[in-house]
């Protein structure tokens, strides 16, 4: 199904009237999300993932950026900090920029507009690295390595030595 709507309609157009900022667009800021989080709860990584929140942001993405800004994905929201906000945002638009240059991850099915394959899978840090060790602490003794748990019924990688509350 395709639905045409006047570029000025955008925004109160029923599917994207209640979606949060793009993570790449001016609306996104530390600010935003610490607005965002005021008395929540929830964990910051199903936090990161709800569309109403910050729209388009997966899975993978989520646990690439949180890792990349050494916060734990168990954190609750609220107690995000503005310097860890302005670390996480920075760190999620990092993710994103050097998935799209590097053509998106192709897992099972997902291919490039033209056919080809994306190679951001061979980048990542902690998503699918289950028990294996941590690329930021590597030998540290208390490090266990590469962790995983299910958060609103998805996957979740992470380093619970490098991964902090932030």
């Amino acid at each position: 199904m395709l639905d045409l709507v006047p570029t000025q309609a955008e925004n109160t157009y029923r599917a994207f009237a209640n979606m949060g900022p793009e993570p790449l667009g001016n609306g996104f800021s530390a600010r935003t999300l610490l607005d965002a989080s005021k008395g929540r709860r929830t964990p910051i990584k199903p936090f990161l993932l709800d569309q109403h929140v910050v729209a388009g942001l997966g899975n993978i993405y989520v646990c690439e950026a949180l890792f990349r800004a050494s916060i734990a994905p168990t954190m609750p929201a609220s107690a995000l900090t503005p310097r860890a906000a302005s670390t996480l945002v920075q760190a999620i638009r990092c993710v994103l920029q050097d998935a799209i240059a590097a053509g998106g991850s192709s897992l099972k099915d997902y291919v490039r507009p033209e056919g080809g394959l994306g190679y951001f899978q061979h980048a990542w840090q902690v998503y699918g690295k289950k028990n294996q060790p941590c690329p930021k602490c590597p030998g540290t003794p208390a490090c266990t390595g590469v962790q995983h748990m299910t958060q609103a019924g998805r996957t979740t990688f992470f380093c619970p030595q490098h991964q902090k509350n932030g």
